[in-house]
Formats: structure tokens, sequence, C-alpha cells
């Protein structure tokens, strides 16, 4: 029979007070005509006393003390041992305790330092005020959502890079063991509203699968120049029409930064010019298919010798039966989304790699650089990625 009563509890005095069945509060302090204490279950495990903390009072009310109390009690009764899980929990590591370790652990194979720098405090920013003190095994679709939120849509592209090394964290705390449930990072993402500029018209495969795909062109059963041509597209992130128009007029050097291919106004998408430098591995895709044809179009139609035809990406991709929808302009995305998601390369940076127009007219008209040096670095950063 319980003895306590919630007014009783307002006006105790310091001291010990029993509820019955091992229920106890000891009240340790009295401010302001109020008591303040902390809740026990006083049990019995092998035949040794335990007394275990239900929290402390006032926060703790009675009836929720009495109700976590028969929880245990119950617990007991069935052959569990609550102390195992208690320090089990005690023993599991906050999110941002494994953010830490995933970060010690991965910190000496990262090269670039700043991206290092930036990946712990992107997290120290918008994730550990949130979810940090939390156990990682605790952290649910909410708690993510709720990281998210703030920046989903006023800086996607960080959005997307902390929602990426969230997803890392998660993945390492299951590797370790510290965690069960899988990552529910990508349902949370399709319930936050649309960022700036997303689109959906075309299918793009996660950043992840992208070196993968590469290989499987490049073994497929395609025409040699079908491949070469897709695999040109993929390394230099340009539009399928861009890459089967693609001219050996088009390729120069320039001073400091290589071979660069130079598409005229006229093939753009936006009516004007648009430099690529080229990575070592695009450069051997070019010399490759130097050997192949002899003709004006870098990538010639096996049959006709002309430029190729507008469907042949298309049925290569289907050829290759990948267990995801995939099309050539997604890989463009697929490209985006590792720049914005593994560098630190700034947006109009990779914006200009993917000859976008900037939607600020304001910064569009005070930036007179194509970033061409900067690009190179990044097209470089993608092959090595790609390999």
């Amino acid at each position: 029979m319980n003895k306590l009563k919630d007014a009783g509890l307002r006006s105790c005095s310091v001291g010990t007070y029993y509820d019955g069945g091992g229920l106890m509060i000891k009240i340790n302090r009295r401010e302001v005509g109020r008591a303040y204490g902390k809740w026990l279950l006083r049990i019995s495990i092998q035949g040794r006393r335990h007394d275990l903390g239900l929290g402390s009072y006032p926060e703790v009310s009675l009836a929720a003390a009495r109700t976590a109390a028969q929880a245990l009690r119950d617990q007991i009764a069935a052959g569990q041992n609550p102390l195992t899980e208690r320090v089990a929990m005690r023993a599991m590591p906050s999110f941002e305790e494994a953010a830490r370790a995933l970060y010690a652990e991965r910190r000496p194979s990262w090269k670039n330092g700043k991206h290092a720098d930036q990946w712990l405090g992107s997290l120290e920013l918008h994730a550990f005020p949130v979810i940090g003190s939390m156990k990682v095994a605790d952290v649910g679709a909410g708690d993510l959502r709720a990281a998210l939120l703030p920046i989903w849509t006023q800086t996607p592209e960080t959005a997307r890079r902390v929602k990426q090394r969230l997803g890392m964290v998660l993945d390492f705390s299951i590797s370790k063991g510290w965690r069960a449930d899988a990552s529910p990072l990508e349902a949370v993402a399709k319930g936050l509203p649309p960022q700036r500029g997303e689109r959906g018209h075309f299918a793009a495969l996660p950043h992840a699968e992208m070196p993968s795909l590469l290989k499987a062109i490049r073994a497929c059963t395609a025409t040699e120049i079908t491949r070469l041509a897709l695999e040109f597209l993929i390394l230099t992130a340009a539009r399928s029409g861009e890459v089967r128009g693609a001219r050996w007029e088009e390729i120069t050097e320039i001073e400091g930064v290589g071979p660069v291919w130079v598409i005229p106004a006229e093939r753009m998408k936006a009516a004007r010019q648009h430099r690529v430098p080229l990575s070592p591995a695009a450069q051997a895709v070019l010399t490759r298919a130097h050997t192949l044809a002899k003709s004006e179009f870098i990538f010639p139609s096996p049959k006709k010798g002309g430029e190729l035809a507008d469907m042949a990406f298309t049925q290569l991709l289907r050829r290759l039966e990948w267990p995801r929808p995939v099309t050539a302009h997604g890989c463009r995305s697929s490209f985006r989304d590792w720049a914005a998601e593994t560098t630190d390369t700034p947006h109009d940076v990779v914006e200009a790699a993917l000859a976008h127009a900037l939607k600020d007219k304001t910064v569009a008209a005070y930036l007179r650089t194509d970033h061409l040096e900067r690009r190179l670095a990044l097209m470089v950063e993608w092959s090595e990625f790609m390999s």
C-alpha cells in the first residue's frame, strides 16, 4: 500500500520517506517552502541490495516515480537485471562523443586540413547544440529534423553537408555497436521543405554509387567511343549535348591550368562560353578517343561519323540494368551533391563548374571570374573520387 501523498511531499523536512515496495524519497533540502530530493528504488538482485536512482524531485512526480519503480519490479520478476542495462547505458556515448570519436579515427586520412576542420565545425555549430548530449542510440528522426530544419532552406549547401556528416556519425555508431537502428536521414530529408533550386526531373544516383557506375560503364558492351563519351561527361560534369557535340578545335591549352575544353556560347544552354578545366583522367579519355576515329568530333557516331545520337547515353545506361534509375543529366546532380557534402568548395565555384547562372544578379554582376584554377582542383578531386 502506498504511503506518500503529493501534498505531504511538498512540506516534508529533510530526511528519508518510504512509499512502499522499496520506493523511497530522500529529501536533502528545502527552499522557499518547497522540498527537493531524489527518488530511489531499493531492490535485491542475487542476494545483494541495490538502490536505483529514479530521478530528482519535484522534476519527477510521485506518480512518475511509482510508474518507473513498477517497471523495474516487472523486469526483475521476468528474470532481467536492470543493473546490466544501466551499466550499458552509462557506457553508451553521446552523439557528440560518437562524432568526435569518428573524427579522431578519420582525421589522419583526410588530406584537406581545412575540410577536416569544417567537418567538425559544422557539427559543433548546427548539430551538437540540438542532439550532442543525447545518447547516440536514442537519436531519432524527430531529433535529426530539429537539427536540420533551421538551415535546410536558408543555407542548402551547408545543410546538405551537415546531413551527410550526421549520416556518417550514425553509420559509424552502428559499426561500433553503439546503435541498432538504421539511419532515418533519407526519410527525414524527404519530409523537409524543398530547397532553393531543387529539381526532380532527372534520376540521379547517390554520389557514393558513382565510382561503381563508372566501372560498370567501362565494362559494358556498348561501343568504346560511346563509353568514353559518357565517362568524359561524368568527369567534366557537362551536359549530354555539350559532350556529344564536342569538337577537337574546342580543346586548348591555358597557361597555369593546362588543357581546357572551351565550349562556344552557341552550344551552351545559357548562351555564354564555358571553359572546362580537364583533369588528368579526362585528358586520358581524350587521348584514347583520338586513337579510335579521325573526325572533327571528339566522340563521333560509330555508324555515321557525325555527332553521337541524343539517345546514345540513355541506351547505354539502360543496358547496364542498374538497380536505381539513372540518367546522364543526373550525373551532374550527383557531382553537385558530392561537392557540397564532401568538399569545402564554395557554392559559386561549384555552380561555375556546372555552368549555372547565379540567381542573385547583384552577386553575379560583381563576379568577373569563372574560377578556372579552383575548378581544376575540384575536377581533379572529383576524378580521384571516381577512381
